[in-house]
């Protein structure tokens, strides 16, 4: 046993001796030669396409679930209501994000996102369904 933590030791210590020592390079620098570099004007902050088609698609189930009320307004009512519910829960999150470690603002932030885009498909199909509806009593007459 002892022979063991002995020769366990002598690697250990081989390792650290090892790794203080420089290596040495084989590349030569370049020499420094001065560029004429302009300065550019900071460039705006990048918008990226999902942001932009969330909030396309924010927007689109806004203006069905305004469709909802003419056709449904027992079904407007209730998702107009969890919509509500749904934003100010997000809004609330949204003000305590930069306090929060990322990766937990990453999972509640997939989570608020998954639970609108049920909402709106939701809202989508009784839309659709309500106009199908209305389309189809309208032939039988």
């Amino acid at each position: 046993m002892k022979k063991m933590m002995l020769v366990t030791l002598c690697v250990v210590l081989a390792g650290c001796v090892n790794k203080s020592q420089k290596p040495t390079s084989l590349v030569t620098p370049a020499p420094a030669q001065p560029a004429a570099i302009a300065p550019q004007p900071p460039a705006p902050p990048a918008r990226t396409e999902p942001d932009n088609n969330g909030l396309m698609a924010q927007e689109t189930c806004r203006k069905e679930l305004e469709a909802l009320r003419a056709y449904g307004p027992r079904t407007y009512n209730r998702y107009a209501s969890e919509m509500a519910t749904l934003t100010a829960k997000t809004s609330k999150f949204l003000s305590v994000k930069e306090d929060l470690n990322p990766r937990i603002n990453d999972i509640v932030m997939s989570a608020y996102q998954s639970r609108m885009q049920t909402l709106c498909y939701k809202i989508e199909a009784s839309l659709g369904q309500m106009l199908v509806d209305q389309a189809t009593a309208s032939l039988a007459d």
